[in-house]
């Protein structure tokens, strides 16, 4: 999973990253240096991988 905040007030964003922890430790250092950035927009992101198969699925 691929997570990404993005701070609602000023629109500066975590970077998406596959570790949780490190984007909220993000928001958290945010808040702190912003304090009336109370807000976010979370991105998750489920990356899939398809291997081509002989024929037709459908």
């Amino acid at each position: 999973m691929i997570h990404e905040l993005v701070c609602t007030t000023c629109e500066v964003a975590s970077g998406a990253q596959g570790d949780f922890d490190a984007v909220r430790d993000w928001a958290f250092a945010h808040t702190d240096a912003n304090p009336t950035h109370l807000r976010y927009f979370e991105m998750a992101a489920r990356p899939w991988r398809l291997v081509p198969a002989d024929g037709d699925r459908r």
